[in-house]
């Protein structure tokens, strides 16, 4: 009976840490988002842009790769990954995605591009097709929006919401050709009472 009991306590104990995390706060078993992760950093970790009240919004881009500039997010995202294995580094459960086009974007695939926006209901699915439906005039875009309350811990957020005493950032990952193409970051400063 007692052995019965411990195999009982340790299967309980494994599924408590495979399933739940045992209340840690990160159901998706990924961690939890840091306002560390709304800057780029260098490669030695050292952060090295970041939004300030005079730029709110930086953006990593194939320009400024080229350019020299070997930034990175927090968790080691750069431009040119792999999409689907970038975007696992985050909980992106709470964010959104659409597809964008640049001007020269024809109604016909403005329309066409609606349609698979329908088709298509997840994020995961939409990067895992995008060779599919992206061409020069179109990229995916993930994005997400986190709010800190009164100095709290960031959580989802809508693209609308703006509390008094509140820090609200704001992430964007452009996808061509299923590689990350552009990042972009915004912190929306209001610490007004």
């Amino acid at each position: 009976m007692k052995i019965r009991k411990a195999i009982s306590l340790i299967l309980a104990a494994a599924l408590c840490v495979s399933f739940v995390g045992c209340g840690n706060g990160v159901s998706s078993g990924k961690a939890a988002w840091e306002k560390s992760d709304f800057s780029f950093y260098d490669s030695t970790g050292k952060e090295a842009d970041f939004a300030t009240t005079k730029q709110d919004t930086i953006w990593l881009t194939e320009s400024s790769k080229k350019a020299g500039a070997a930034l990175q997010t927090k968790r080691n995202v750069k431009i040119g990954d792999r999409a689907t294995t970038a975007l696992s580094n985050y909980d992106i459960s709470n964010f959104d995605w659409g597809i964008g086009y640049n001007r020269s974007a024809t109604d016909e695939e403005k329309k066409h591009l609606k349609e698979l926006k329908q088709k298509y209901k997840t994020i995961p699915e939409a990067v895992e097709h995008s060779a599919e439906f992206l061409s020069g005039n179109a990229y995916l875009y993930v994005i997400g929006y986190l709010i800190s309350k009164n100095s709290g811990s960031l959580q989802p957020s809508n693209e609308k919401e703006f509390l008094n005493n509140s820090e609200k950032f704001q992430i964007d990952f452009n996808i061509q050709d299923e590689k990350i193409s552009e990042i972009a970051i915004t912190d929306y400063k209001n610490t007004k009472g």
